[in-house]
């Protein structure tokens, strides 16, 4: 049964590297469609093989990166964006938080999962853009790096900028129940 979970993850991958050189022929990889495209096609194949072939996923969380990095890149104001947009109510839907150990543990969890999604469409996005470069020129990718930027690359520094102050919660709940 794993072999064959591993057989259906690299069919998956392999299918949307040759969907992505297919779309290249309808659509100009020079074009933000294509690579706003391309972007979301590896985001929903990870969100597939991760939610239901690799499942539960194990991220070691000890690489934190925290702090002046991210707020000098900004990452909170792309998380304002994210939710005057909307799209924390969406994920909300799935992820609600109650503002309890259990609720908050159950989000640590989902952000380590969701950033994995974002890191393996990111390597993939670039890749693609690797080839698109090869084979075009490098001035034909700078669409691809934006769209990666935007819908991988920060979302990855947002979940980790997440789980960080999830993982300060945590610990403060988690000594303070112990006081009790």
């Amino acid at each position: 049964m794993k072999s064959l979970k591993y057989i259906l993850t690299c069919s998956l991958i392999f299918g949307s590297f040759i969907i992505s050189q297919w779309l290249a022929g309808i659509i100009p990889p020079t074009h933000w469609g294509y690579a706003i495209s391309i972007t979301f096609l590896f985001i929903i194949i990870f969100t597939i093989i991760f939610d239901m072939l690799i499942s539960p996923l194990v991220i070691n969380s000890s690489y934190r990166i925290e702090g002046s990095i991210y707020h000098w890149l900004g990452v909170r104001y792309y998380g304002y964006m994210l939710r005057f947009l909307g799209w924390e109510k969406v994920v909300r839907k799935d992820q609600p938080l109650n503002h309890n150990l259990a609720s908050l543990a159950k989000f640590e969890a989902w952000t380590k999962g969701s950033e994995a999604i974002h890191l393996f469409a990111a390597i993939s996005v670039f890749v693609s853009a690797i080839w698109i470069g090869y084979r075009h020129s490098i001035r034909d990718i700078r669409w691809l790096f934006l769209s990666n930027i935007l819908f991988n690359v920060y979302p990855v520094m947002l979940q980790r900028h997440n789980r960080a102050r999830v993982t300060r919660l945590l610990d403060h709940g988690k000594r303070h129940s112990r006081k009790r």
